[in-house]
């Protein structure tokens, strides 16, 4: 397969808002043309008033917003975030702080430094920086439901203090007899 064809790619959108869309476009586009001509109408259509919204992928601002989506490697199924403008001097700086505790753990729970617009992902990421427990092997929950890793914490009504309860799969449980 070419690296520089030419083709259709789906991404997953997210506003602050808990508005969520899928959009399908050429990789060929620039970021800017992409903002214009589809992340603009969609949320005028949706009646949101303030139109300045500042972009993210994988929790890291998009800064070069006049290359293709393909030499920004945004590729098919990829996840991106809009935020309003006031994230746009400080981008994702973490101002905040949720807690993780493991399930069936006596421990006190770990505190991670974030910002309301971090993904659930950017949680996962960093726990597992701490902990050594493979990302893939982290399923966070809160009040009762297993949290999507590219919403945002402020779409999963995650505030400051939140403490989050920290499945691991694969974990090895014994019971005491």
């Amino acid at each position: 397969m070419d690296p520089n064809e030419i083709k259709d790619i789906k991404l997953y959108i997210q506003t602050d808002c808990k508005y969520y869309s899928d959009l399908t476009v050429k990789n060929n586009i620039t970021f800017d043309s992409f903002m214009e001509n589809h992340i603009k109408p969609l949320l005028v259509s949706r009646g949101f008033k303030e139109l300045d919204y500042v972009p993210f992928k994988d929790d890291t601002r998009i800064l070069d917003t006049h290359k293709t989506l393909q030499e920004l490697s945004i590729i098919d199924n990829d996840h991106l975030n809009f935020l309003p403008n006031r994230y746009n001097l400080s981008g994702l700086e973490p101002t905040s702080h949720v807690f993780i505790k493991l399930h069936n753990d006596n421990q006190e729970p770990i505190k991670i430094d974030c910002a309301v617009g971090h993904t659930v992902n950017y949680i996962i990421k960093k726990f597992s920086e701490i902990t050594q427990i493979p990302t893939n092997n982290i399923r966070l929950v809160f009040a009762g439901k297993i949290l999507d890793p590219y919403r945002t914490l402020s779409n999963s009504a995650i505030q400051k203090g939140t403490t989050i309860t920290c499945f691991n799969p694969n974990a090895v449980t014994t019971n005491s007899q």
